[in-house]
């Protein structure tokens, strides 16, 4: 029999729908069950693509004796990290708090108040990997709540206050912005924590990093720092060549268990690939090698062939699993590859993909390049391969997708897709980024009440500050790539929206959930990059353009105080706040608005700039009054920070502005 999560959207609560446990979607309705009956509250957080959630899904939420016993003792509910993400971050800094460490499934026991008392990730079946049971858990929480009732009470009370406390905002005195020289130690720490043997950054498990990656790429644009440079682009190609990347089908995994980014967590999501995406773009107009755009090419059409919906938005993500075990959509035993394969292909996978008979991984094969140039247009063989082997592999069980459109990731996307448009000037991405944003406005219902979650025609969930920020940042990449001063207006319109619900002016920070979102005990300021990169330090970009363009010194201000007060972490680990250091790169370099018309438009927008922006000016715009209207002609175009404005032709603007040709 089903469970009420039949009735939800999300992928994952729907996978959840015929457990026997007697679960809840996040709702005011089961924490009021749980005052009534004072019972404990299990909150479960995982999502779709999680291979550890299914595994405990498969191990205890369907075992009929544990849920017996969690829907007598317990009030049971189910999130999906990705629609409620404001509560899984509350969770998520309690469980940290409690543990010292997090990850998904996140399973947190909470007062009927919400309150968190204890928490964990997974909990096998039966005692293992010195892991108590999930039993016996279930067990020990449920015998603390009879006996010991108070001391839980307790407990939560100061957990939560300590999560208050620590997520009050403190203003630092420091006012000196960010230096050269800091940002060259911000460099020198980030580089001392570069993998020099592997590439990236740290050790097992191995997460991308792109934004680190691209901090050192225009850390080199600035300075020419050749280490920087170096380690960026080798990065970039061992991500490329290892396992993490899908060599046959493209896209890029979540992350690797191993330092040498052979055996990913085979899930795909969907804001890594757009990362991706993003970066290869900066190493294409770095180095302007072709093989880059080759693999843009291979990424924008795998995230049209296996994510891209029939209205244009992108789902989450690809699971990890397929028929049941972890990665087998994507390996190979040799011998099966042998059934399809020419000897002379056999020996080329042998040769060039780490292929062998006794496997690379648990006697089979994770399938990856030994040189990136194998991607190149004259490796036909490669080419002819890849298809084969491509096409032998859409006969199998697909994993499932996760086929659910954020606002949030979905613009973090089209940001990218209106960047690969103007820097490789191809007007398929640009066509495809213009589409997709339309749906964007559409479907998220940008003009009315917007929502975080759209599936199926319906929208879920109020937005959070990464929805808008994202979408106003993507906004202006579309102004970037097209020259049409309407995205620029209603980037303008969304952030007026972010400061209205986001920005608390006590505080003078911006929190993640806004006034209206009482879901959740405790606001949180989004600071550092996880995933993705920090909301804050992509909104502080976002205000300094704006500023700029719309000539609102309260907008630049702000930008402003948010670089302080950030500055000393993000020296100190350069890693957490890549993002906020590329801001502050760029705001060093000094953002650049380029007021110019379209003939002048059309001869630069493709040039290299990081920290340039573009106002195209035409007829319509003079005559409504626009305070940069005086661009003189076809030869001189205007240039403007946040201070003045300066009139430069086209050489000079080359010459004062270092645009670095493709």
């Amino acid at each position: 029999m089903a469970n009420r999560l039949q009735f939800e959207i999300s992928p994952y609560l729907l996978q959840h729908a015929h457990n026997p446990v007697d679960w809840y979607a996040w709702s005011e309705e089961a924490f009021k069950e749980a005052k009534e009956k004072n019972k404990p509250i299990l909150i479960s957080i995982g999502y779709a693509a999680c291979h550890w959630c299914h595994v405990m899904e498969h191990e205890s939420f369907e075992d009929a004796t544990v849920a017996a016993y969690m829907n007598e003792h317990f009030v049971n509910i189910k999130v999906d990290r990705e629609e409620l993400p404001a509560v899984d971050h509350f969770y998520m800094d309690a469980l940290q708090a409690m543990n010292g460490q997090g990850g998904w499934p996140l399973n947190v026991f909470v007062t009927p108040d919400k309150k968190p008392f204890y928490g964990g990730t997974y909990f096998p079946p039966q005692p293992l990997y010195n892991r108590i049971s999930w039993m016996d858990v279930l067990q020990r929480i449920q015998y603390a709540w009879v006996h010991r009732g108070d001391e839980i009470s307790a407990q939560a009370e100061q957990l939560t206050a300590f999560l208050k406390n620590a997520a009050n905002a403190t203003q630092s005195k420091e006012l000196t912005p960010f230096s050269n020289q800091d940002l060259a130690l911000a460099v020198k720490n980030l580089l001392l924590f570069g993998d020099k043997e592997c590439g990236g950054f740290g050790g097992a498990p191995k997460f991308p990093g792109i934004m680190s990656i691209q901090f050192l790429l225009e850390t080199h644009w600035q300075t020419n720092d050749v280490e920087a440079l170096n380690h960026a682009l080798f990065s970039v190609d061992a991500l490329l060549r290892g396992g993490i990347y899908d060599c046959i089908g493209a896209g890029m995994c979540r992350y690797t268990v191993d330092k040498e980014w052979l055996i990913p967590h085979f899930e795909k999501m969907l804001y890594d690939n757009a990362l991706l995406l993003s970066v290869l773009c900066d190493a294409y107009a770095t180095t302007k090698k072709e093989v880059y755009s080759i693999i843009i090419d291979n990424l924008v059409s795998f995230l049209n062939r296996e994510l891209k919906n029939e209205n244009h938005l992108y789902y989450c993500a690809i699971d990890a699993d397929a028929d049941g075990e972890e990665g087998a959509f994507y390996y190979w035993t040799y011998n099966e590859l042998k059934t399809f394969l020419t000897p002379e292909e056999m020996a080329f996978v042998e040769s060039h993909l780490d292929v062998s008979e006794q496997g690379n991984w648990e006697g089979k094969n994770i399938l990856h390049v030994d040189d990136v140039a194998l991607f190149s247009k004259e490796h036909t063989h490669f080419e002819n391969i890849r298809a084969k082997i491509l096409q032998q592999r859409a006969k199998r069980n697909r994993p499932l997708t996760d086929d659910k459109a954020l606002l949030s990731w979905n613009a973090l996307l089209n940001w990218s897709l209106a960047k690969a448009a103007r820097v490789l000037q191809n007007s398929q991405y640009l066509d495809a980024a213009l589409s997709q944003m339309q749906s964007i406005l559409a479907l998220f219902d940008i003009s009315g009440t917007p929502g975080h979650v759209y599936k199926n025609g319906q929208l879920k969930h109020m937005v959070n500050l990464d929805d808008y920020v994202f979408l106003s940042r993507a906004l202006i990449e579309l102004n970037n790539a097209t020259g049409d001063h309407q995205w620029l207006e209603l980037a303008k319109e969304i952030l007026h929206r972010i400061d209205a619900l986001f920005y608390h002016q006590e505080q003078q920070v911006y929190y993640f959930s806004s006034a209206q979102h009482h879901e959740i005990l405790v606001q949180k300021i989004d600071e550092y990059d996880g995933s993705i990169p920090s909301s804050n330090a992509v909104l502080t970009e976002v205000l300094m353009v704006l500023g700029i363009v719309f000539n609102n010194q309260e907008w630049i201000a702000k930008a402003d105080h948010l670089m302080l007060q950030i500055k000393s972490k993000a020296i100190r680990n350069p890693y957490s706040y890549a993002f906020w250091n590329i801001v502050a790169r760029r705001d060093n370099v000094g953002y650049q608005v380029i007021h110019c018309n379209e003939s002048q438009f059309q001869t630069i927008k493709s040039h290299y700039l990081p920290e340039g922006h573009f106002v195209v000016t035409t007829e319509k715009l003079a005559t409504e009054g626009n305070p940069k209207k005086d661009v003189n002609g076809d030869e001189m175009m205007l240039l403007c920070d946040k201070v003045s404005c300066n009139k430069f032709s086209v050489q000079e603007l080359r010459t004062n502005i270092r645009l670095k040709s493709l």
